[in-house]
């Protein structure tokens, strides 16, 4: 590993969760050329703008976090739009990234790619059994983005990869709760009953199901690593802890315990679980020598930080 710390690198949806993590990684490990553009500066979904995009400025790695996301009520209005805007963004910047020779391009993925199973999810297990159909629009264009990778890989040699992240949270996360993942809505959810002096803290299901997380810092290092070491192209990693599983009743009294809320934790047995239990298999990217660093109630508190300092009250 004696990677080139001014290689030219455009992050690509650098406001977004992932983004901001990579963007705070590439610069504490020694990179300083970095290009980056808002969506009003350059919408990816243009592909005018971003071939004359490349043409320009001809960036030797690439690190696609861009994305159309949204929850699950969002996703079943619109689903036209999140299957094209995402497939549109995936297209434009991996053929023109091929058309300017970038060394190298890494696309985030997502574990919602993969089957609904309670088993630990393999690479190879992409398509071998069913997804959740609401979530459909955003699930085909991650696959399609991640097959891009490999054929042109396979078409052209060009090294472009993919990652297949794990739930993960941190700064720049949304704690808008009609989009907000589980960590941040019940960092801002409790904190809410906190401010309120709430005696009861409802929780949907028995608090039993298993899930696995990483802090975004966590994630970006595992991208970092692979830019770094990974000589190949077309392959997708799975990005996990490593099968460290906590159930939802164990991640709310770890919020409780940051948040500081007294009241108590009551579950309502009305309301549906989900899957039971959710998790990649990570043996991949961890035998070529990765490993996380961030424990789970550090990075809570640091999300709950950040949510005082910036996002309390929106």
């Amino acid at each position: 590993m004696n990677s080139d710390k001014n290689v030219k690198i455009y992050l690509a949806g650098h406001r977004g969760v992932a983004g901001t993590a990579c963007y705070e990684i590439l610069k504490e490990n020694g990179y300083s050329n970095i290009i980056t553009r808002t969506h009003s500066e350059l919408d990816l979904t243009n592909q005018k703008a971003v071939f004359d995009f490349f043409a320009e400025e001809k960036p030797e790695w690439v690190i696609l976090c861009a994305a159309h996301i949204g929850g699950i009520a969002d996703k079943a209005k619109f689903p036209a739009e999140y299957i094209y805007d995402n497939l549109a963004i995936e297209m434009n910047v991996i053929e023109a990234a091929h058309k300017n020779k970038t060394k190298k391009l890494l696309f985030m993925g997502s574990a919602y790619a993969y089957p609904i199973t309670e088993e630990p999810s393999k690479e190879e297990t992409l398509f071998s059994g069913e997804h959740g159909k609401l979530d459909e629009p955003y699930i085909v264009a991650k696959i399609a983005g991640v097959k891009l990778c490999e054929y042109y890989w396979k078409q052209y040699g060009d090294n472009f990869f993919s990652v297949m992240p794990c739930c993960f949270f941190g700064e720049g996360d949304s704690f808008d709760l009609t989009r907000a993942t589980v960590v941040p809505s019940m960092v801002r959810r409790m904190s809410e009953a906190k401010e309120r002096g709430d005696e009861e803290f409802p929780i949907w299901g028995t608090g039993k199901p298993l899930r696995e997380f990483l802090s975004s810092k966590d994630i970006a290092r595992g991208c970092l690593f692979l830019l770094e070491r990974y000589k190949g192209g077309g392959e997708y990693f799975n990005l996990g802890n490593g099968g460290e599983l906590i159930s939802i009743a164990e991640l709310a009294g770890i919020i409780q315990q940051v948040v500081g809320y007294k009241g108590k934790l009551i579950f309502d047995l009305t309301k549906p679980d989900g899957m039971r239990k959710k998790v990649l298999d990570s043996t991949k990217l961890m035998n070529l020598g990765w490993k996380p660093q961030d424990c789970l109630e550090d990075s809570v508190k640091e999300l709950y930080s950040y949510y005082m300092r910036t996002a309390k009250g929106k």
